[in-house]
């Protein structure tokens, strides 16, 4: 069996698209969906406070609020506020001290800098920073809400959050939310004890670069690929085996080595190859027992005469989507 490149490019796709599906799929707890009017935050606790917690750093585009007033004589007089907004240069710019490089600073970094350059005008300044607006920061949501990059403009934790961008859909599963830091850390996020006891430890404040992967409750999900009628993505809500599979696949084609079937299971670090004999399963002599299937499995059924060299093609091809799809469950 050769592989054009037409092949292999849908091929790629199709790995690609049920690796982004299983990167989703967890054990179903809950179909309760979150939307504009449930686990919203009325306020926003102690916007500075925030900031410095989440040890944020100031990017190009954050319009920043700074306040700087004398800790000698506390008067209008001696209190000055301004609005400015770091540029594409990455600097901000205050009437009193000129040009301040900002971009990649934390706050605390920020206001030492702008405490110790007023100095030189202002008797023992005192500064303040918040950030009303982040737009220098992004999120990005996949999974059963509406799909996109969000910009972050402000502090916001999770369920505000996905209130503001519409909600998530029925299908969520809001006890086990995957959020995945710029920097590669994984939290897991149980909405469902915010909305029940507002237990405010599993609704985190979101970061720039934050990747929210909400999974559904419904459907587990299998790969079928190699000589199937319709090979793709194959949903079940109850148990399913080898043979349920590819009659959903659209069953063998009159090519398809049934003594060679492929499984490819992904679990803890690891990755597992099933050869089964089907041909054996389906005859009078073979058990009725058709190789139970688990969520996230890949199934390939070669051509008779060409199985080793096609499987072997198959791995080579799709390699790269399939490690990413073990890193995703190993992080389960």
């Amino acid at each position: 069996m050769k592989f054009q490149n037409s092949q292999v490019v849908e091929m790629q796709k199709c790995v690609i698209l049920f690796l982004l599906l299983i990167s989703c799929e967890l054990l179903a707890q809950t179909n309760n969906g979150l939307n504009n009017e449930s686990g919203t935050i009325s306020n926003v606790e102690d916007t500075e406070s925030a900031n410095r917690d989440l040890k944020y750093q100031v990017g190009i585009g954050d319009l920043l609020w700074i306040m700087v007033q004398s800790r000698i004589i506390y008067s209008s007089k001696y209190r000055m506020e301004f609005n400015v907004e770091v540029n594409d240069d990455g600097y901000i710019y205050l009437d009193l001290i000129g040009p301040v490089y900002a971009n990649g600073k934390s706050l605390d970094e920020l206001k030492k800098e702008l405490t110790d350059s007023l100095k030189t005008i202002i008797r023992k300044p005192t500064v303040y920073i918040e950030i009303k607006e982040f737009r220098s920061q992004k999120v990005t949501v996949f999974g059963e809400a509406k799909n996109g990059i969000y910009p972050l403009k402000r502090p916001m934790r999770i369920a505000e959050f996905l209130s503001s961008i519409g909600g998530t859909t029925n299908r969520a599963d809001l006890s086990n939310i995957k959020v995945v830091r710029a920097n590669g850390e994984l939290i897991v996020v149980d909405l469902t004890k915010f909305i029940n006891s507002r237990d405010q430890s599993q609704n985190i404040y979101l970061k720039g670069g934050d990747l929210i992967l909400i999974p559904d409750t419904d459907q587990k999900k299998v790969l079928v690929l190699g000589e199937v009628k319709s090979p793709g993505t194959i949903y079940v809500k109850n148990h399913l085996n080898l043979v349920e599979a590819v009659v959903q696949a659209g069953g063998f084609t009159p090519q398809a080595n049934l003594k060679e079937v492929k499984i490819i299971r992904f679990g803890g670090k690891s990755t597992n190859i099933l050869t089964v004999n089907l041909a054996h399963m389906l005859s009078k002599k073979g058990k009725k027992s058709y190789a139970s299937l688990q969520s996230g499995d890949v199934i390939f059924v070669p051509k008779k005469g060409d199985s080793f060299k096609s499987f072997n093609k198959l791995l080579s091809t799709i390699i790269p989507a399939l490690q990413t799809i073990l890193l995703i469950k190993a992080l389960n």
